[in-house]
């Protein structure tokens, strides 16, 4: 928020983020290895799928 000359309040949006996105966003960590992971698909581990029962 902040005033003008003639004071007029201008109101600004919130910038909202979730609790996970915030931890996220400080984990420099996992953001490397995220990136990695997507810039070498060549190095991914295949999956088993599992069956229910």
């Amino acid at each position: 928020m902040h005033e003008e000359s003639d004071g007029t309040l201008v109101l600004e949006p919130a910038t909202v983020v979730t609790e996970m996105e915030r931890r996220f966003l400080a984990n420099a960590a996992l953001q490397a290895q995220i990136e990695y992971a997507r810039a070498h698909p060549e190095e991914r581990v295949p999956r088993r799928v599992r069956r229910a029962n």
